[in-house]
């Protein structure tokens, strides 16, 4: 199953799909830490993760934002799945800039990570409405992250430009 390749076919089949159930945000964590807390990091991740991507900078995690409202913001001393040492770095990101809130919306057509032009295609309609999107490819779906004030304009805007494609030759 090599996926959708036609940019064409990709644009009018795309069907974005919003999780409308979470709100998400990005996380960092050093590499440092990562290394002195790597089973937490594991069970964040296979727990609570929806992507990560490992940079220069650190570990990058997007998970649901009630994940630091529960276990970072307001967690409770008994609260056993962070350690100190990570839950106070996240706490103090957390207080030293906002973390936007992102909506996730997958395009369910299966495209090919050889296919040209489609990531381009979407970004460049959502940037033409003012609404920024973080892309992730995943093997099957590309997957976008909108401010969540957006969510429902990216939306609009991604379904108009799959009907555009539907109706030209």
């Amino acid at each position: 199953m090599s996926g959708t390749l036609d940019l064409r076919e990709l644009l009018k089949c795309m069907q974005p799909e919003l999780d409308g159930e979470a709100s998400y945000v990005f996380l960092t964590a050093p590499h440092d830490l990562v290394k002195r807390n790597v089973a937490t990091i594991g069970e964040i991740v296979a727990k609570h993760a929806i992507a990560t991507f490992n940079e220069v900078e650190g570990l990058s995690i997007v998970v649901k934002s009630t994940f630091l409202q529960e276990h970072v913001v307001n967690a409770q001393d008994e609260e056993k799945l962070l350690v100190e040492d990570l839950k106070s770095f996240w706490k103090k990101l957390s207080e030293e800039q906002e973390l936007p809130l992102m909506s996730h919306i997958t395009m369910r057509i299966h495209s090919s990570l050889s296919a040209v032009g489609f990531t381009a295609a979407f970004s460049r309609a959502l940037t033409e409405a003012g609404i920024s999107c973080n892309v992730f490819a995943g093997y099957y779906h590309d997957h976008i992250f909108v401010p969540a004030a957006a969510q429902a304009e990216a939306m609009s805007v991604l379904t108009a430009l799959s009907k555009k494609s539907s109706e030209s030759k």
